[in-house]
């Protein structure tokens, strides 16, 4: 599926801010206001500022302001191969959160069929992917991780909740305890305990 100029002009923006994040690496914390006010001056009028998520700090964080039928969903895949490029991933996890479980469902079932446009455009930016529900992650054999691109489709509500009573997604198991093993060695020690006020 041919994408539309607004769509490839909003790809380039995200390859130039992510390109520019990255030339600031060693201090990236300090300029990631500064990389993102210089490419938003070149892509529109009165841009707004930078807004850090709280508890995000220092992670570069961008927004696309798609219309409604503007094909999100077809920029969202094509939007990883710019960012598995800055991530230096061969094969990324990618969180993907949708706002409701009707948009959830349409999603994953798109994604899913290698025919669909959808996940010939993730295909294109990942290589090899593998796509799967909140129920399919729990059960993630730990040697998946790093061998194709892993893409968990959910809701943002799946993980906003004050009670966890009943909720999967927050329940030990075990089938994830190798995923971490694989990661201790990749992330530095400072960096495996949340921030402070932050759960696991």
């Amino acid at each position: 599926m041919e994408l539309k100029s607004y769509q490839k002009e909003a790809l380039r923006a995200l390859e130039d801010f992510l390109h520019r994040v990255g030339a600031y690496e060693k201090d990236l914390p300090n300029f990631l206001d500064q990389a993102f006010r210089e490419v938003a001056a070149r892509y529109m009028e009165n841009p707004p500022p930078y807004l850090e998520p709280k508890g995000l700090e220092g992670i570069p964080y961008v927004c696309f302001r798609i219309p409604t039928g503007g094909g999100k969903t077809l920029l969202a895949a094509h939007a990883l191969a710019p960012a598995r490029r800055f991530l230096g991933q061969d094969a990324p996890m990618v969180v993907w959160l949708t706002p409701t479980e009707a948009i959830r469902t349409q999603t994953l079932k798109a994604l899913k069929d290698t025919r669909h446009p959808y996940r010939q455009a993730l295909e294109q930016a990942l290589g090899q992917v593998r796509v799967m529900d909140l129920q399919e992650a729990l059960a993630l054999p730990p040697g998946d991780v790093g061998a194709v691109a892993l893409v968990m489709v959910a809701t943002l509500q799946a993980f906003r909740v004050e009670e966890t009573e009943g909720r999967k997604v927050y329940e030990e198991n075990g089938h994830l305890m190798g995923v971490f093993d694989l990661l201790a060695g990749s992330v530095p020690e400072d960096k495996l305990a949340p921030p402070e006020g932050i759960g696991r």
